[in-house]
């Protein structure tokens, strides 16, 4: 399909033919459904296997300290893939940058879950909480060592 030149801003959306936007945008939707109801299909499944695996006392202490850990989840990209992912330039200082920043933040994450489980195992009278709270914090710090490569193999799509 030859470019036609885009001189006024709305010329741009009718610069793609309607038909062909019309199926790309379909079959995104229909990705994105897909990937959502596995994602869904698979945290099901996981909580499916952890029932059966844990006794039900042991099962309560995962889902403890999982309610603790998933309220830092908020916290844990803070804009930073976003920023990589948006700008119209970025070189390899600033992704460098962001990748130091963002697992520094991820490890404070880390160091605050493990400060916190104590607390945490005192609140809920179970001193078998401190232990499960340390080891489910570290996922933190794979979050940061891998959310700056994620942000650019999406920006690369």
């Amino acid at each position: 399909m030859p470019l036609k030149k885009i001189t006024r801003p709305q010329d741009y959306f009718n610069h793609f033919e309607n038909e062909n936007l019309k199926s790309l945008a379909i079959r995104g939707g229909g990705m994105m459904f897909l990937v959502g109801g596995l994602s869904v299909v698979f945290q099901i499944g996981g909580v499916i296997v952890l029932g059966r695996l844990l006794s039900p006392e042991d099962f309560g202490l995962v889902v403890m300290a999982s309610v603790i850990t998933n309220l830092f989840f908020v916290f844990q990209d803070v804009g930073l893939a976003d920023a990589t992912i948006q700008a119209s330039e970025i070189n390899h200082e600033q992704i460098s940058t962001l990748f130091w920043i963002n697992l520094s933040f991820n490890t404070l994450i880390t160091v605050i879950l493990i400060a916190l489980s104590p607390l945490v195992a005192k609140f809920y009278h179970r001193p078998q909480l401190t232990a499960i709270m340390m080891i489910s914090s570290v996922i933190f710090i794979f979050i940061g060592l891998t959310t700056q490569h994620s942000a650019l193999l999406k920006r690369r799509m």
